[in-house]
């Protein structure tokens, strides 16, 4: 038996598979599927918004997935954005802005929780209605996507990662002049559940299909990042959506 053979049959008795990356199914890897959607459909992957960039997560594994890219991250928490500056210092292609993106521009306020990744515009986000932490609050600016981009002549878009806790669709509602256009290929969005539910704002699948279908980007995968199975089921999942030719 060859080498390949044998680790291959050796990793399959494990329960391991083996495969190259590249060949994988849809829905595993986002970085992996937009890279090769991005050679198919012919879109360069050049600038990747960041919007609800955290401490830079996110803003360093696209650095590593795309090797010309060019990250803009977006976010509002005083704090949290004093160690996303911090991370990224030496990173040459990330543009870090203390704010949040919204429907509409002017002062807001930010929920903060004990978790920097739980902050959010929105009061009654799904896992905020499933959890209950404990909340402050601090004021934060807030702008639009279409106003941000005519302010720094940013014509094209061409990965949007929205992570901003039951807010993607207000982020996508200021965003239309962009998505209208043609002027974002990819979206990378938060979901938990695929239709609107009673009680709870946002994190709805559906919701953000109808503000992306009439810009012609159409979903793709969708990647589940964990699972609550005990009490009332909670996910906290992404979604891919690819503008289309046609």
């Amino acid at each position: 038996m060859k080498l390949g053979k044998f680790v291959r049959s050796l990793l399959e008795r494990l329960g391991y598979g083996f495969y190259k990356v590249e060949h994988s199914a849809y829905g595993i890897d986002p970085f992996v599927d937009i890279r090769r959607l991005s050679r198919h459909l012919g879109y360069p992957i050049e600038t990747f918004f960041d919007v609800g960039a955290n401490v830079g997560q996110t803003a360093k594994k696209a650095l590593g997935a795309f090797p010309s890219v060019s990250v803009v991250c977006f976010e509002p928490h005083p704090a949290t954005f004093a160690q996303l500056t911090a991370n990224v210092a030496k990173k040459k292609r990330v543009a870090p802005h203390n704010l949040a993106l919204g429907s509409e521009t002017g002062e807001a306020v930010l929920h903060q929780y004990e978790s920097s990744d739980l902050n959010s515009l929105n009061p009654n986000s799904p896992y905020v209605s499933r959890f209950h932490p404990d909340a402050k609050s601090v004021a934060v600016q807030v702008t639009t996507l279409d106003e941000f981009c005519a302010a720094h002549s940013v014509g094209k878009i061409d990965v949007l990662k929205i992570d901003t806790e039951g807010f993607d669709a207000m982020v996508l509602r200021g965003a239309q002049g962009m998505l209208s256009r043609g002027a974002i290929k990819f979206v990378y969005t938060e979901f938990n559940h695929i239709l609107p539910r009673e009680g709870i704002a946002g994190g709805s699948l559906s919701e953000l299909d109808e503000l992306l279908a009439p810009a012609r980007l159409r979903f793709v995968a969708s990647y589940t990042d964990y699972i609550t199975p005990k009490g009332a089921f909670f996910a906290s999942c992404n979604a891919l959506f690819a503008l289309s030719h046609g």
